[in-house]
């Protein structure tokens, strides 16, 4: 009895021995996993730190110059008709487009043998009404004769009568009254102004913009036969920001795309656009070199505006995005191509301090 309980007591000795070894086992495997949990975090913790590298972004006030384009527009178009009808006749040239013209130059006329007929008719009335009474008037008034020789000479079929020399006394006025002179006068001022209808004169410098109809055609009365301009009424317009519109001069200079200088042009106006919180400007093409400027020509003007702006390469951008790392969370910022030096790409959007991440 003594012997059994002397080996049941060493049998539980050995199974807490046993116990506790296991325990001690256990908690030592415990142990190193949380260890190795420990180091794997840090070390990943590293690894991530240590992917990659930053850029801070520092923005500086730059003047940057941008290039805009427009095209050359006439706002003051005049048309062409008559309030007759009849056979179209060119004038000195043909009116094709961008032709230059002068001042009082025929541009066309309506064909009108009758009425041009009465008209030079007129004329020789005039004419031969005046010679009859010259030797009455060089004996009565010799100091005046050379005013009506000036006047007669002045009196020819294609040209438009020329005012009637004022009378210097009454019987001067009752002799060219008494030989019908001036009713003969009033006669042709007033077959003129019919005749008028049947010419169009050019009212001013300028140059033919398009014809819409073909010589020695029969025209119906104000059908559209061309529209016309002056030589200084091209413009171009642009949209521009009010940073460019404080930097912007008055007097300005025109390129073509290959950068050429075309020409200059000065402000007429400028405009404030409410919805685009921008500029509308007008410039006036006033000065044209080798006339490489016409209608709806594409021209080019350089602005200048303050920017806030960085520098980068060209590796950090992708389609208009940089990679920029926003607390703990990489996104990407959408940036504004201003312009390039011999350091990389000028840029705006991105906020001083910003931690742009470098490939």
């Amino acid at each position: 009895m003594i012997l059994f309980f002397k080996m049941k007591r060493k049998y539980l000795v050995f199974v807490s021995l046993l116990f506790l070894c296991l325990i001690v086992l256990l908690l030592s495997n415990f142990n190193n996993e949380s260890v190795k949990e420990s180091i794997f975090k840090k070390n990943t913790a590293l690894n991530k730190k240590s992917a990659y590298s930053f850029l801070i972004v520092k923005n500086k006030s730059r003047l940057i110059k941008t290039i805009k384009y427009s095209n050359a527009v006439n706002e003051n178009i005049e048309d062409v008709y008559f309030d007759v009808s009849g056979e179209l006749i060119f004038g000195e040239k043909d009116p094709c487009e961008g032709c230059s013209f002068k001042e009082d130059q025929l541009l066309f006329r309506v064909n009108n043998k009758e009425i041009l007929t009465d008209l030079i008719q007129g004329k020789k009335i005039l004419y031969n009404s005046i010679s009859e009474i010259s030797s009455q008037v060089e004996d009565k008034h010799p100091k005046e004769i050379n005013k009506w020789n000036d006047f007669l000479n002045s009196i020819k079929p294609t040209s438009l009568l020329s005012v009637l020399p004022s009378f210097s006394s009454e019987r001067e006025k009752e002799l060219f009254d008494a030989n019908g002179v001036i009713t003969f006068y009033n006669d042709v001022m007033l077959s003129e102004k019919q005749i008028e209808k049947y010419f169009y004169l050019a009212p001013y410098d300028g140059y033919f913009i398009k014809t819409y109809t073909r010589k020695s055609k029969n025209i119906k009365t104000r059908e559209l036969v061309a529209s016309i301009s002056k030589n200084n009424d091209l413009i171009t317009r642009f949209s521009i920001s009010k940073n460019e519109f404080e930097l912007a001069p008055k007097n300005i200079t025109f390129y073509n795309d290959e950068k050429k200088e075309i020409g200059k042009g000065v402000l007429k106006e400028s405009k404030e656009n409410l919805n685009t919180n921008s500029m509308d400007v007008c410039y006036l093409i006033d000065e044209k070199v080798n006339n490489l400027i016409s209608l709806n020509s594409r021209v080019a003007v350089e602005f200048i505006s303050t920017q806030n702006c960085c520098i980068l390469s060209p590796k950090l951008i992708n389609g208009n995005n940089v990679k920029v790392l926003d607390g703990k969370k990489i996104t990407f910022r959408k940036v504004v191509l201003l312009g390039s030096n011999s350091k990389g790409l000028i840029v705006k959007g991105l906020l001083n301090g910003e931690k742009i991440i470098l490939l």
